[in-house]
């Protein structure tokens, strides 16, 4: 009566599975992707959702490789399709690379992979505000403050409203101080040419 599917599994069973593991990642893909957060804080949460959308396509994908009941069919290819739909698999996936260089200090590939991220989802918070942290750490800091500027205008929460424009404040004070910086060098190199 069971039809076995890959590994010996009754294909109810693997119905079943499909179910369980559908109603865990749908509801939770997009809201848990949009979040984001000043530190990086969901990079785990969204890889970890992005990959369990991955293995449950391929599970559906295997599914309907070997079911022979038509009717079933077009349940599953039209469930394949929503998860696919439902997961902005490239800008998650951009964002947690990205988060993931910058922790380890690879700054120009973190702005690669954030840049992606922005263009893909150009309302994420997230995803600007560690372009601008990226920027900042590469010395690019009218680019940081552009990044800044778009986060604030996306209407971020008062925490991440701060930290924007405190960095912004570092920034024109970074900024004052090489330009004294580079005065008083140009200054005292003309006083020892003048002797």
């Amino acid at each position: 009566m069971y039809r076995k599917a890959h590994g010996g599994i009754p294909i109810a069973r693997a119905r079943a599975e499909l179910y369980l593991h559908a109603h865990k990642v749908i509801p939770t893909s997009q809201s848990t992707l949009q979040a984001g957060s000043a530190e990086c804080g969901t990079e785990r949460s969204a890889a970890g959702i992005f990959q369990d959308a991955q293995k449950m396509l391929n599970f559906i994908l295997s599914i309907l490789s070997i079911t022979t009941n038509r009717a079933a069919m077009p349940l599953l290819a039209a469930l394949g399709v929503f998860i696919t739909a439902s997961v902005p698999a490239f800008a998650a996936d951009a964002f947690a690379v990205g988060c993931n260089h910058y922790k380890q200090g690879k700054f120009p590939l973190a702005k690669a992979f954030f840049v992606k991220a922005v263009q893909d989802e150009p309302t994420s918070i997230a995803a600007h505000y560690q372009l601008a942290n990226t920027y900042f750490q590469l010395g690019e800091y009218d680019n940081s403050i552009f990044q800044y500027n778009a986060c604030l205008k996306l209407n971020p929460d008062n925490r991440m409203r701060a930290f924007c424009v405190s960095a912004m404040s570092q920034i024109q004070n970074l900024k004052r101080t090489n330009a004294n910086k580079v005065a008083s060098s140009s200054t005292a190199d003309s006083t020892v040419k003048h002797y």
